[in-house]
């Protein structure tokens, strides 16, 4: 599958094979067929964020919106659905760019078609973002109400 994936800063991923154990560990998603497993080079020690970019060829038809992005971090497994992210299309090139932000934690990146959008959203409340993506932002808590101070009598 002509896919390509780009850590901005370090250049092209690593191509897990398919009988690796993370690429596995993707696979066994239910509802979900496996199209690519990627590596990163590890992130330099102060990066909070990678920037990468999966690029899809020409030849590659895909419904995005039942694409969903597959990753392993420190913190453990997540998944994105490609529909929720900034796509492009690059004028100079064949094919579509999806740019992800994500922290610099993640190692492993795979790619996973699913048969419905029903399918790949029980996936994601299923891994709902470990990684503190995908998952809905918890409802802010009420601030607290101001302490009340009470006045000084004036001394004569």
């Amino acid at each position: 599958m002509d896919v390509t994936v780009v850590d901005a800063g370090a250049g092209p991923a690593t191509r897990v094979p398919a009988g690796e154990a993370d690429a596995a560990a993707a696979a066994s998603i239910d509802g979900a067929g496996f199209l690519g497993c990627w590596r990163f080079a590890t992130a330099p020690p102060d990066a909070p964020t990678r920037v990468v970019e999966i690029r899809f060829g020409a030849t590659v038809d895909l419904d995005l919106g039942l694409v969903g992005v597959w990753l392993l971090g420190t913190a453990g497994p997540g998944i994105v659905p490609v529909l929720e992210i900034a796509r492009t299309d690059d004028a100079g090139r064949l094919g579509r760019t999806v740019r992800l932000h994500l922290p610099a934690e993640i190692e492993v990146l795979a790619l996973l078609r699913f048969d419905s959008a029903r399918a790949l959203e029980r996936a994601w409340e299923r891994l709902p973002g470990s990684l503190g993506l995908g998952a809905a932002p918890e409802a802010a808590p009420e601030p607290p109400a101001p302490p009340v101070v009470p006045l000084r009598a004036r001394l004569p």
